[in-house]
């Protein structure tokens, strides 16, 4: 069954988490900050952190409630439709960019991620719903951390009361949270920098994963020409009656990758009968399409 939005169950464990966080920092605000605070600094923090907060919590639930999914179009689709793909587990026309989530089972117009906290994909129709939230918990976050660290400061100076294991359970309860908030405000400035990278760039996050996992196999990657000619003569036993004119073509487009030849889509293949699928080690080579001539490394394979 598709999910509609982050409120369906089931709840993922880092929602209930953020859902708990909340909570908790709704709490310490009063208990840990507020009555530790002179007149002025209290009218301050109550104003500053307390409408983040709100915004926090509004904007969280804008996100979660939000549906990204791809709707299902009975109707005919007439050939200017701008549509590129279909969805054969949705049975839904979608675009290039449109991904099909696991997690969610639906499709996501310009899918970016599937953020775990709010149980619920990003994706176009709601990727302006989920950029608000990062900025405003990154703006709470980094207001409770200031007014967290004042009271801690007060604290060790022994200037937030005279009851000495009250004074070391707030100071307690505040380094524990001081290491989260720091953590969590690290946290959102980079996923936020990265969005407005990817934002420049006009790329989503998972475009960019995508892009650096094959950049990252490129790497695993060995042209044949820098493979030995002996070892080109025994990996190429499949291959047969390749026009010399070719072979300078077939050395750059064809690759092996840990023991797997991986032939480019773009090599011009298209000379004589060849039907070829052998296994070497741990890796395997398949070939349809027609050669015509032996190339001169290939004149010793029997």
């Amino acid at each position: 069954m598709a999910k509609r939005n982050g409120f369906q169950r089931p709840f993922h464990l880092f929602q209930i988490i953020s859902w708990t966080l909340i909570i908790f920092h709704t709490v310490i605000g009063v208990l840990c900050i507020a009555l530790f605070l002179k007149r002025d600094l209290l009218i301050i923090f109550l104003i500053l952190f307390y409408i983040s907060h709100i915004c926090v919590i509004i904007q969280g639930y804008i996100a979660t409630d939000s549906d990204p999914t791809i709707l299902i179009k009975p109707e005919t689709v007439s050939l200017d439709t701008n549509i590129n793909y279909f969805c054969t587990i949705c049975k839904v026309y979608v675009t290039e960019s449109a991904k099909h989530c696991g997690q969610c089972n639906r499709c996501v117009d310009r899918f970016d991620h599937h953020c775990k906290w709010l149980n619920n994909c990003i994706g176009k129709p709601n990727y302006w719903k989920f950029i608000p939230l990062i900025w405003t918990l990154e703006v709470s976050t980094f207001i409770l951390l200031c007014f967290e660290i004042y009271v801690v400061n007060k604290g060790f100076a022994k200037e937030l009361t005279d009851d000495y294991s009250t004074q070391i359970l707030v100071l307690t309860i505040l380094l524990i949270d001081i290491f989260i908030n720091g953590t969590v405000f690290l946290a959102l400035a980079y996923l936020i920098s990265m969005h407005i990278y990817l934002g420049i760039k006009g790329k989503t996050t998972y475009e960019f994963i995508q892009e650096w996992r094959k950049n990252k196999e490129r790497k695993h990657i060995v042209p044949l020409e820098d493979i030995k000619e002996d070892d080109q003569e025994s990996s190429l036993k499949t291959l047969y009656k390749i026009s010399p004119e070719k072979l300078a073509e077939i050395k750059k487009s064809v690759y092996i990758k840990h023991n797997t030849f991986v032939v480019t889509p773009d090599l011009d293949m298209s000379y004589s009968p060849c039907n070829v699928n052998k296994t070497f080690g741990a890796g395997s080579f398949s070939i349809n399409s027609d050669i015509s001539q032996k190339p001169e490394v290939l004149n010793k394979i029997n």
